[in-house]
């Protein structure tokens, strides 16, 4: 019979916990366990997840890969209010949004969602959603449509910027109210955000002039700088994760795409795409584990498809038990 040993030359250690630093390459036997492990590098990938119970697109997301919350949008009924909750496997009705809306940004968790702007028209009111109703929270400042989707930060702090006509401002939420921050260096419409209120980011969207465009931004909590250009130039695409470990997914790249690129703090790096093309849809998690949901698909039907993203990077793989 073939053995480890036989094939590499030297036994595989047996260790009663796994190493606490393992090196790439590294395989143990874990006596407490009884398994065979092994440290590796693994690549990012996006399995089919459950899907959402009404398609639409131009929604907004929020919360985690395995407590997400899909609301609002404009499907082929009309723009709605409808809110959606997903467990990591499916996703169920919860309450209806007091404001229908869709082109608006969202943020927060499954039990403490907030929801802000849009369209039709310029809406201003928000609204704090605590896990199973909306209540509305302080209006926006300038109501608008189409601030960047994914915007960033928990319920009770979170940051709007960027909508449609080149609208370089940015506001803070404290819970109850807004207040003004620092202006975007260049004002764009439809673009993606990810991070928290002291440590945002923005890329890519639309501004006057430039259907498409690679820009990022980063936010310190009171001005804007200069970050690393997407590889491509996109918009009504969606974020997620944190200013240093962002991911971009899907948008019109000019035509509906699958594109996924991941931010370190510094740059873009294509990673692995998705199954489905789509634009205007929404997201939620983090760069290790995160979701997209809904959207427009080519030529344009609206799609209840979700899709779980795993992040690539070094990882502990369980390989076989006694």
């Amino acid at each position: 019979m073939t053995t480890y040993k036989g094939i590499k030359g030297f036994n595989i250690q047996t260790v009663s916990s796994d190493p606490p630093a393992p090196f790439t390459g590294q395989v143990w036997y874990n006596s407490t366990s009884g398994t065979v492990k092994y440290f590796a590098v693994q690549s990012a990938s996006w399995a089919t997840g459950g899907n959402l119970t009404s398609a639409r697109s131009m929604l907004s997301g929020a919360g985690t890969q395995t407590a997400g919350l899909a609301m609002g949008g404009n499907p082929p009924s009309g723009v709605t209010g409808a809110t959606e909750e997903y467990n990591g496997s499916s996703w169920t009705n919860g309450g209806n949004m007091t404001t229908s809306r869709f082109y608006f940004a969202g943020c927060g968790t499954q039990t403490a969602g907030l929801a802000f702007g849009g369209a039709p028209g310029s809406i201003s009111a928000t609204e704090e959603y605590n896990g199973s109703s909306w209540t509305n929270g302080g209006s926006l400042t300038t109501g608008r449509p189409s601030l960047a989707s994914g915007t960033a930060g928990p319920q009770t702090a979170a940051v709007a910027f960027g909508g449609s006509n080149g609208n370089q401002s940015t506001e803070e939420y404290d819970g109850s109210s807004w207040s003004g921050g620092g202006n975007m260096i260049t004002g764009r419409g439809v673009s993606s955000g990810a991070g928290t209120q002291t440590a945002a980011l923005d890329f890519g969207g639309e501004f006057s002039g430039n259907p498409l465009t690679n820009l990022t931004e980063e936010y310190n909590g009171s001005s804007w700088t200069a970050g690393g250009a997407l590889n491509n130039a996109k918009k009504v695409a969606t974020g997620f994760g944190l200013q240093t470990a962002a991911i971009s997914a899907g948008g019109e790249a000019p035509s509906k795409s699958a594109l996924t690129e991941q931010y370190d703090g510094t740059s873009w790096t294509n990673t692995t795409s998705m199954s489905t093309a789509r634009a205007a849809l929404g997201g939620a998690g983090t760069t290790s584990a995160g979701a997209v949901f809904g959207g427009a698909t080519p030529p344009g039907a609206d799609t209840t498809a979700t899709e779980e993203f795993t992040g690539g990077g070094p990882a502990t793989f369980t390989v076989g038990t006694d």
